[in-house]
């Protein structure tokens, strides 16, 4: 409905209180908190090819391949390509992993 109010550029008034107000401002918050989570895992989710790993951890292949031996870094088996997650690689680069 106010999408059609929207659309035709129609005046509005609205009247709410100020508590009304504040429900608002914290209801689109967590809407826009919960749409920036749900980018962030789809983004952490990606995954990236082992040239690319090795380019933003700065190591070569066989550190990857010594770390996927050790369990540090697990790669995503595509065929007989292994990529990581993007997530993974963000972890060992900020230190959290």
């Amino acid at each position: 409905m106010l999408k059609k109010f929207l659309d035709d550029e129609t005046d509005i008034q609205i009247v709410i209180r100020s508590s009304q107000l504040e429900e608002l401002a914290d209801m689109l918050w967590e809407r826009m908190q919960d749409k920036n989570r749900e980018r962030d895992d789809a983004e952490r989710a990606r995954t990236v090819t082992k040239a690319k790993a090795c380019e933003l951890l700065g190591k070569n292949a066989t550190t990857l391949w010594r770390w996927e031996k050790e369990g540090y870094l697990t790669p995503v088996k595509v065929g007989a390509r292994s990529m990581y997650r993007l997530g993974d690689v963000q972890d060992i680069i900020s230190g959290s992993r």
